[in-house]
């Protein structure tokens, strides 16, 4: 379905990445909804190199890296902020931020309401800078203070995917906010599990691992070390 106008930003969601394993696979952290979302300004990022034989262009080379842009806010949720942006809450309540604290990587998804079509998308793996402060003094009329959250989106490391879309009509569009970002192709559950194979010296409960329940059902382990009765597995998405 083409939309010939967009607007209506809403339903923003953020997925932290917890870590990736060697072959580039994201660890997903719980789901952190982004509200009062404002405004959403994207450009994609890459070039166009052309080489040139027999006096014309012989191969165009168009590289894709992702995208920069931002996300303005109404406020940016204490949640992102601690779990993503790594600021420390001390005991009296107050946030610090430290310039040494490394933010995670993380999948953002949001819908426009359009026309008919009222997309969602999602971008896989992005990372921001430090959200904006600003205000303002009051006068005769009151106008809201916004944020603005800077990022970048990159193409995931394992597979190269940097975002996809859906529309209402779509299998995906109902599924589009579970407990990990809709993966190209996955089931229900967008996961399968695999085996860990050497659990020596490791926290299972650190490394984010799960159990089997049953045949179908694995839950994420609490054990801080290696049950040598138990097998533990790693949760991936389906590619």
């Amino acid at each position: 379905m083409s939309n010939k106008i967009t607007y209506g930003l809403s339903n923003a969601h953020v997925w932290p990445i917890l870590s990736t394993n060697a072959n580039g696979v994201p660890t997903y952290g719980t789901i952190i909804n982004m509200p009062g979302s404002v405004e959403l300004s994207l450009d994609a990022e890459g070039s166009s190199d052309p080489f040139y034989a027999d006096d014309v262009i012989y191969y165009q080379g168009v590289a894709n890296n992702g995208y920069s842009g931002s996300l303005t806010l109404a406020d940016v949720p204490a949640s992102f902020l601690t779990v993503v942006m790594k600021e420390a809450v001390d005991s009296q309540g107050a946030y610090i931020e430290n310039a040494d604290a490394n933010p995670l990587e993380f999948a953002i998804a949001f819908e426009f309401k359009g026309d008919a079509a009222k997309r969602r998308h999602v971008f896989y793996r992005c990372k921001a800078t430090r959200p904006s402060i600003a205000s303002q003094t009051k006068e005769d009329s009151v106008s809201p203070n916004t944020l603005e959250l800077q990022f970048v989106a990159m193409p995931r490391l394992d597979n190269s995917n940097v975002k996809a879309r859906c529309e209402e009509t779509d299998v995906a569009y109902a599924s589009w906010y579970g407990e990990a970002p809709y993966a190209a192709g996955s089931d229900s559950t967008g996961f399968y599990y695999v085996a860990v194979d050497d659990t020596t010296g490791m926290n299972p409960a650190e490394q984010g691992w799960f159990e089997k329940v049953d045949t179908t059902t694995y839950a994420r382990t609490t054990d801080t070390t290696p049950d040598a009765e138990k097998t533990y597995y790693i949760r991936t998405i389906k590619a």
